[in-house]
């Protein structure tokens, strides 16, 4: 079990977001599409990431 613990990475909000753009496009664009604007459509997304990293 520790060697497995060994090989893991910490999750990042970048890698977060790479992994929702690919694997959850349709669900990031009506996200976005929700926002004011891109910018705080980015902002927004990258809080609620940090949100679900620190738990």
């Amino acid at each position: 079990m520790k060697d497995v613990r060994r090989e893991e990475e910490y999750m990042c909000t970048g890698g977060m977001i790479e992994l929702i753009k690919m694997e959850q496009g349709a669900w990031l664009e009506m996200y976005l599409a929700d926002k004011s604007s891109s910018e705080r459509g980015l902002s927004a997304l990258m809080r609620l990431c940090q949100r679900f990293a620190a738990r």
